[in-house]
């Protein structure tokens, strides 16, 4: 017999108790969010109605976080394309004169 007070085969021990036992000890669902949440498998209903505003917040929270961080990102692939853009232009423009010259030394 099992704390739980279940009774069963020795081999279905780890498996009852990795996935059913309401004795076990289990992390918040919401730990991705940063719930620090640890609570027998029995209490975790309770906890998520206990907690479910905190719970959304984190999320939101975590939403925001990604966003800025993406933003961010986004911010310095812009700067980069930006300064490829200038470089391709100078490029650009020193071939016009190139061609410029070319072009005068031909007709000479």
């Amino acid at each position: 017999e099992l704390k739980c007070g279940v009774v069963m085969c020795r081999e279905d021990v780890t498996q009852h108790v990795e996935q059913d036992c309401v004795e076990k000890e289990i992390e918040c669902p919401f730990v991705k969010y940063k719930c620090v949440g640890l609570m027998k498998r029995k209490n975790l209903r309770n906890h998520l109605e206990e907690k479910r505003i905190e719970h959304l917040e984190l999320k939101v929270d975590t939403m925001q976080e990604c966003m800025l961080e993406e933003s961010a990102k986004q911010k310095e692939k812009i700067s980069e394309l930006n300064t490829t853009i200038e470089t391709m232009s100078r490029k650009m423009k020193s071939l016009e004169k190139e061609v410029e010259i070319l072009t005068e030394l031909s007709k000479a």
